[in-house]
């Protein structure tokens, strides 16, 4: 009976390890590049924002951009929401964001 849970065990942490890395993006919010795999990836839409340098952001979920946000003149960005051809993500500002310029 131990070798067969030991057998178990081992199979699901292959399987786990396997399923892992794939999904080691879902953590994504965005990122800025010709795709996903190639693309340099962020947490955080603001930090895409401010490294865009008139780059397209591609969304990767639904995001949030916390209050107070300010992002500042001069900066130039593109931002692609589409999940599916029938839908979008979501940009969700909490209060007051400030876009100067």
């Amino acid at each position: 009976m131990k070798k067969i849970s030991a057998l178990i065990l081992a199979v699901c942490m292959i399987f786990s390890l396997i399923f892992a890395f794939p999904t080691a993006a879902a953590d994504v919010v965005c990122y800025i590049g010709d795709d996903l795999e190639t693309g340099k990836t962020y947490t955080s839409l603001f930090d895409a924002i401010m490294e865009a340098n008139r780059a397209t952001i591609h969304l990767t979920s639904d995001v949030t951009i916390a209050a107070g946000t300010e992002i500042p003149a001069g900066t130039k960005f593109a931002v692609d929401g589409q999940k599916s051809e029938d839908e979008n993500y979501k940009i969700t500002l909490l209060g007051n964001v400030k876009i100067t310029g």
